[in-house]
This record gives C-alpha cells, sequence and structure tokens, in this order.
C-alpha cells in the first residue's frame, strides 16, 4: 500500500466543458461518481495543462478515478479511470 506523499495529479492539455463551481476529487469508484472520495479544490482551468498536490496520508490504492464535479447542479462534467 502507497500512502500519498509528494504525489501530483497532473492534467494535461485538457479541453473540459464549463460549468459553475467545479471541483476536482480523487475517487473509489469507476462509474464517474464522487464516492468516497478525496477533494483536491476547485477546477484551475478548462483548458491548458496543470497539477494538484495529493494530499499526504491519502491511500491511493483506494483511488480509481479523478472526477471534476458540479457542486451547483450536483452533476459529474467529466471523469477519468486510473490505471
Amino acid at each position: 500500500m502507497r500512502i500519498g506523499t509528494d504525489l501530483v495529479l497532473r492534467f494535461e492539455n485538457v479541453d473540459i466543458a464549463g460549468a459553475p463551481d467545479m471541483y476536482v476529487y480523487l475517487s473509489d469508484r469507476t462509474d464517474g461518481e464522487p464516492g468516497t472520495s478525496v477533494d483536491l479544490g476547485r477546477l484551475k482551468a478548462t483548458n491548458g495543462s496543470f497539477n494538484y498536490a495529493v494530499p499526504a496520508g491519502v491511500d491511493v490504492t483506494a483511488v480509481r478515478s479523478v472526477v471534476v464535479w458540479c457542486r451547483q447542479f450536483s452533476v459529474t462534467v467529466t471523469y477519468a479511470l486510473l490505471t
């Protein structure tokens, strides 16, 4: 089991549809829902490349996907499975 320290989640050349109040989550699910998740904060941008620090103590072996979630409407904007 690897515990997150000095780990970074990288968004590379993304083009994400705009929506209000978007946040990034590390999720234990594979269906685009936040599930049991770690909140990485507001989405930094809807296009381009940027990083999020993974907080120390996060069990990355339990993370199955990254979810961009619109809090205002409680919907998934996009998600990516992690392998």
